[in-house]
């Protein structure tokens, strides 16, 4: 007989995920979108594990992890935490309501791609002693996310929220890794960073192969890349050409006065 598998899981996309690579690995699979749909699953069948999301609608899983362990008839299934969240307070709380193991979608992510060999790369910097090191690693997940995340704000952020976000961001992570955490101005370069997420939202959509993937579009509601705003050559319909004459007049008037004042040939 077939191990029953019950999924709480409100993105409907990561229930399709999961669903997918349990029933490939034999699993029976029930599905919930809900703490109370999932109940209500419970009561028709009997699974031999639930995996449980940490953020749910209405209920979220700590809630629904400490009534199924508060009642007698459910205790005895094993509870499996999933969450895209990794706070190890998180992690602990979920543990002590009676959840017998926690797992990050960045893991079942891994799980997936590592077969394409994704990921695998070797890294030659800077170490803290002055010398240079050198790392081998395979991450597939981290390389998806990061790419993924990076089209999304290439599509969602202004040209100046990506360069200075850039900066920022090196800079950060050249302190960090020195271990200057503690520096007061990496509290503010928390705060732009933060900042500068606020619009990055949506679905990336990502198809792998052999040794690499494709990153195939997005699906946002802050998307700047939409076909009312211009057309493809970087043609906009909205200025006319004398409305461009004179914006580049007046920019170009700074420039002007610098020359007159400086001497500055042609």
């Amino acid at each position: 007989m077939k191990k029953r598998i019950l999924i709480v899981e409100d993105e409907a996309d990561i229930r399709e995920l999961v669903r997918y690579n349990l029933e490939r690995e034999g699993f029976e699979v029930s599905e919930a979108e809900s703490g109370e749909k999932g109940f209500k699953v419970l009561a028709k069948k009997n699974p031999d594990l639930i995996l449980l999301d940490l953020m749910l609608p209405g209920k979220d899983g700590m809630q629904i992890c400490r009534e199924l362990k508060q009642d007698e008839k459910t205790r005895p299934v094993p509870v499996v935490m999933m969450t895209a969240r990794g706070e190890e307070s998180d992690i602990v709380a979920g543990l002590e309501l009676g959840a017998e193991d926690y797992i990050g979608l960045i893991q079942q992510l891994q799980a997936i791609a590592k077969d394409y060999a994704i990921g695998r790369d070797i890294h030659v910097g800077d170490t803290i002693i002055g010398i240079k090191g050198r790392v081998g690693f395979e991450a597939a997940a981290p390389m998806i996310i990061l790419k993924a995340h990076h089209l999304l704000e290439k599509h969602t952020q202004t040209k100046w929220q990506q360069f200075q976000k850039e900066q920022m961001a090196n800079f950060y992570g050249m302190q960090l890794h020195e271990g200057n955490y503690l520096d007061a101005v990496m509290r503010d370069i928390e705060a732009f960073l933060e900042s500068s997420q606020k619009t990055v939202n949506g679905d990336v959509f990502v198809t792998l192969h052999p040794h690499r993937f494709e990153l195939e579009g997005v699906d946002s509601p802050n998307d700047l890349m939409n076909a009312s705003f211009g057309s493809y050559g970087e043609m906009n319909k909205g200025w006319t050409a004398d409305d461009a004459k004179g914006f580049i007049k007046i920019t170009a008037n700074a420039h002007k006065i610098y020359g007159s004042v400086n001497n500055v040939k042609k």
